[in-house]
């Protein structure tokens, strides 16, 4: 649910539940036969204000966000085997989203919070660039998740996105990803 305040502030709720039955059998490893599941609730809430001027024939945006998401914490059940929630890769794409984990088999359980920075310039020939920098807060790390995906910490790492689009015949896009510790290229 969006809600635009007359100053321009942009405050968006949501809320799912995923409800999960798991009849496991016959597996190898540490999975027996079983039946299990879960149930999983999130709330999020985030607000942006963008900031809008116009120079000459030149449109500039900075907009600034942040959020909160709550869930249950540790709601990653070691009865349920992961076979499709393998690989998780943090971006600006999904640094916002209620859940950043693909598939079903596990979740990004606990409270967060995320913050970021985007801007943007317009021109009058239909041009334009864009950059956006941002990163999350986890209130308690999740052990449950592996140690490669990047979200488990308190701090996750920096990610972002650069966009320059000088015509229509050409759109160039830098995505990143920077360790939070020591800044170092975790992707390009």
């Amino acid at each position: 649910l969006p809600y635009y305040a007359d100053a321009g502030h942009v405050t968006t709720l949501a809320a799912s539940v995923q409800a999960d039955i798991y009849n496991v059998d016959r597996t190898s490893g540490a999975f027996g036969d079983s039946v299990t599941g879960r149930f999983f609730p999130q709330g999020k809430i985030d607000w942006r204000y963008p900031f809008y001027r116009q120079t000459g024939s030149v449109l500039q945006l900075v907009e600034p966000v942040v959020g909160l998401i709550v869930s249950p914490n540790g709601s990653n059940s070691s009865d349920i085997p992961n076979e499709e929630s393998n690989l998780v890769n943090i971006d600006d794409t999904n640094l916002v989203s209620i859940d950043r984990i693909p598939g079903l088999d596990r979740v990004e359980s606990g409270q967060r919070a995320f913050f970021g920075l985007g801007g943007e310039v317009h021109g009058v020939g239909g041009g334009h660039t864009s950059l956006f920098i941002g990163q999350s807060y986890r209130f308690h790390t999740d052990d449950e998740l592996s140690d490669t995906f990047g979200i488990e910490r308190h701090l996750s790492d920096y990610v972002g996105r650069l966009d320059v689009v000088p015509n229509d015949n050409l759109n160039i896009r830098f995505r990143f990803r920077a360790d939070n510790t020591n800044f170092a290229a975790l992707r390009n």
